[in-house]
């Protein structure tokens, strides 16, 4: 055999072994109480409406924040020197 097909063998052989090792973990029946509390203060408050604000695109076009209403809007701020 050559090195290179000893070299895939081995590799392969290192993946079915690992993939052996975790099978044999026992999956978690539930998330612990202090993480469930946790997750739980991690939800938004009540939601409010954000301020109409007004931008230009990098064409230069005007953007308003409410022409965006009802729609989820991500912004990103970004520049460079």
């Amino acid at each position: 055999m050559t090195r290179r097909r000893w070299v895939t063998v081995l590799g392969l052989l290192l993946v079915a072994m690992g993939q052996g090792a975790a099978a044999d973990q026992p999956a978690p029946a539930r998330i612990p109480a202090e993480a469930a509390q946790a997750l739980k203060l991690l939800q938004p408050a009540t939601p409010v409406q954000a301020p109409d604000f007004v931008l230009r695109d990098l064409e230069g076009r005007r953007v308003r924040l409410s022409d965006h209403r009802g729609q989820v809007v991500m912004l990103a701020f970004f520049g460079t020197a």
